[in-house]
């Protein structure tokens, strides 16, 4: 749509440490948001109404983290990764309007004994949650032709003990979700196909590294 998405983070470094109205939660500050704007820095006319004082360009709200977004080439929906805080890392589908529900709603638990207020408010369920920490960061689509058989699946790398995850969609549900490469592991920052069809990661560690992932049966033949 020739928008610029944008992610922010709440940037707490405690659940404990959220005020009695929760960052997330609260539109007027901007913290926990996905943003889209126009080109020009100007808003879009078509943007959700979160009222008169919420901050200019918000899209969706109730996010903690969300560290990759990217659009199914098959139908133009924007994924995003969400990591969670015991737990609690997610898969959406952006939604105008939505409100992914943090800290009140989660999938995963909370650190130092925080225990998030009642609020009254429509949230959005997931589409996929981990049952264990993965840290999910930036994510994409395949569409090479290296992997057959990974066409149009969702590659989604992740930090917390070098998790890396292929998750098959359909009808914008979740098939099957499968780790890969759990004998080799790296933190991992994002994940990027080339215009060529190659698909390329970025480590995160002190001699960071950009590995590109290669198809071993093609290799042998």
């Amino acid at each position: 749509d020739k928008k610029l998405y944008i992610t922010v983070g709440e940037r707490l470094f405690g659940d404990i440490l959220q005020p009695p109205f929760p960052i997330a939660q609260n539109h007027e500050d901007q913290r926990g948001k996905i943003y889209r704007i126009n080109p020009d820095g100007s808003i879009p006319l078509d943007n959700p109404d979160f009222g008169e004082n919420a901050i200019p360009g918000l899209f969706a709200v109730g996010i903690r983290a969300a560290q990759g977004l990217t659009k199914d080439p098959r139908n133009g929906d924007i994924w995003f990764s969400e990591h969670g805080t015991h737990q609690g890392d997610e898969l959406n589908i952006l939604q105008k309007g939505a409100n992914y529900g943090w800290p009140i709603k989660s999938t995963g638990g909370y650190r130092g004994g925080y225990e998030p207020p009642e609020l009254d408010r429509d949230f959005t369920d997931p589409k996929w949650s981990w049952y264990k920490t993965i840290a999910p960061t930036g994510l994409t689509f395949y569409t090479g032709h290296e992997f057959p058989q990974w066409k149009n699946n969702l590659i989604i790398p992740g930090l917390s003990r070098g998790n890396f995850w292929r998750v098959v969609i359909e009808d914008r549900e979740i098939i099957s979700v499968e780790e890969l490469f759990i004998n080799e592991r790296h933190r991992t920052r994002k994940a990027v196909q080339s215009p060529n069809g190659e698909l390329y990661i970025l480590t995160d560690e002190n001699n960071g590294k950009v590995i590109r992932i290669r198809n071993g049966a093609e290799l042998r033949i």
